[in-house]
């Protein structure tokens, strides 16, 4: 199974989402894939169970407003328990799972530190150049700081 997960501070919207939101819809309304995201409404029209509403993934944006930014942003939120919004949706994952990750390095460097062990396969997308915004230099810095060798995925 895919799952996307949509960035915080996008709404799953036709009306209210931005571009994150549309590529989304775009690419997993007529398949098997699951949504999560903060919130949603009905105006994709996607069948019931196919999108994950996460409310508390919401608190990450107000968080991140007050924590320093950068790769150990993720690091930090788990040493005081914060990340806890994404647990329900990581229960679900099954080995060879692919987990879609929308413009957060972060939240993809934390998850893959916990998930490639269990086979769960984690994408990140990258519409914008935010690896600089996340404290990585380069693409090489980034893979470094997950710990994959090249060649992994």
């Amino acid at each position: 199974m895919i799952y996307h997960l949509v960035p915080d501070g996008e709404p799953f919207s036709d009306i209210d989402g931005g571009a994150l939101s549309r590529w989304v819809a775009n690419v997993v309304l007529g398949t098997e894939c699951i949504v999560a995201c903060p919130r949603y409404d009905k105006t994709w029209n996607f069948v019931p169970g196919q999108l994950l509403e996460s409310p508390m993934q919401r608190r990450y944006r107000r968080l991140r407003g007050v924590c320093s930014r950068g790769a150990r942003f993720f690091d930090k939120l788990i040493e005081c328990e914060a990340a806890k919004p994404l647990e329900p949706l990581m229960n679900l994952l099954l080995a060879a799972d692919v987990f879609w990750i929308q413009n957060r390095p972060s939240v993809a460097a934390h998850l893959a530190k916990l998930l490639n062990n269990r086979g769960i396969r984690i994408v990140l997308h990258m519409q914008n150049p935010h690896l600089r915004v996340a404290g990585f230099r380069t693409i090489a810095a980034f893979i470094a700081y997950v710990g994959l060798r090249s060649g992994q995925a």
